[in-house]
């Protein structure tokens, strides 16, 4: 978030307050200096678990809609299945329309305690839903708000704490594997539960799970809580000015649309391998979802360093131009063997994509 300090400029964790909870900075780092202290590392930290718990649930998205599909809401098309995820990832950046200004005001706290207990109730309301409505209610609205509550302040916390653009870059870059850990554990945990106890209590075990990760975020925020005695700056709850800006307009408009092409591999792969793969077995189509996530830890640290090193612009527009190029070479695949590799050389360059350098962008400090 941008923060005005007493002299006018911009900057970041020079003037950064910490009122009602807000992150503080360590006394020592200049406003510029690289080094990372004890109370930024657990703020990284803490974002680190948000991201596993947002992010890195709607990366296994692709397993609950091969699931609907095949099992649970057979009579629903595939499209109309989708609905559920896409509108979900929606809310989650949605919300920070509301929950961003509430961050600016010093509610972050409460924002992060709200956030992950209207999503663990988004669980345990899925874990009991059967028809299409209940699906969509539950997974759709309740996680996707809980988890955007919980998102954007968490990111501008973090960015706010770093303020050398370098190590922020390289920081968002690390933070944002806490997604790839959680695209590996939920999809491995849906696809080792489920035969044995049902989705019901595989979705309350996702759920008991992401609240305990939650209780861990907070406390580490607890611990890594300074005092200050300044003042928050408050700011309009909306800007209107913000769409005079021509670039970042432009930014927000691309972020649209490579996001559009970006999800569509990642919701429809188990369903698509199965199409072109019949002979693949089931648990290797979500184990799929695992493979891919653990190749972008990957793209998302070398995204965070080309960031650092060529700027956010320059890195995500040599992805999405490599990544458009992989997709194009994917259609032909109809093997197990090169949906693998087709997994690998997609992801890498497109990891960074959803997370950092828009992210970086937006985040001025």
């Amino acid at each position: 978030m941008i923060v005005t300090t007493p002299d006018g400029g911009r900057d970041g964790m020079s003037s950064i307050t910490a009122v009602n909870g807000s992150p503080a900075e360590d006394a020592s780092p200049s406003p510029t200096s690289p080094r990372i202290g004890r109370r930024r590392w657990l703020q990284i930290l803490s974002t680190f678990i948000v991201f596993m718990n947002t992010w890195g649930f709607l990366l296994t998205s692709g397993a609950f809609q091969a699931h609907y599909e095949l099992f649970l809401i057979r009579d629903q098309s595939s499209s109309n299945i989708a609905w559920i995820s896409t509108t979900s990832a929606f809310l989650v950046f949605a919300v920070g329309i509301v929950t961003g200004p509430l961050y600016d005001r010093g509610f972050y706290k409460p924002l992060l305690v709200a956030g992950s207990l209207l999503q663990v109730f988004g669980f345990m309301m899925l874990s009991i839903s059967t028809e299409y409505y209940q699906l969509f209610l539950s997974q759709a609205i309740c996680i996707g708000i809980g988890s955007g509550i919980v998102f954007t302040p968490s990111v501008s916390a973090a960015a706010a704490c770093l303020p050398n653009p370098a190590t922020r870059a390289k920081a968002m870059g690390l933070m944002a594997c806490g997604s790839c850990v959680g695209g590996i554990v939920f999809p491995t945990m849906f696809r080792a539960l489920v035969p044995r106890v049902g989705f019901p209590w595989t979705v309350r075990s996702i759920g008991f799970l992401i609240l305990a990760l939650y209780l861990l975020s907070y406390l580490v925020l607890i611990d890594g809580r300074r005092k200050t005695s300044r003042a928050p700056v408050i700011r309009r709850f909306f800007d209107i000015s913000a769409f005079t800006d021509l670039p970042f307009m432009l930014l927000s408009v691309a972020s649209v649309f490579s996001a559009t092409a970006f999800y569509i591999p990642l919701l429809y792969l188990p369903l698509f391998t199965k199409v072109r793969v019949p002979s693949i077995s089931p648990d290797l189509t979500i184990d799929l979802l695992s493979i891919l996530n653990g190749v972008s830890v990957i793209g998302r640290l070398v995204a965070g360093l080309a960031a650092a090193i060529f700027g956010p612009t320059e890195t995500i527009a040599v992805s999405l131009v490599a990544g458009s190029v992989l997709l194009f070479c994917w259609i032909p695949v109809d093997t197990v063997a090169g949906t693998i590799v087709s997994i690998h050389t997609f992801i890498l360059p497109v990891s960074d994509r959803d997370r950092l350098p828009d992210r970086y962008l937006l985040v001025p400090l």
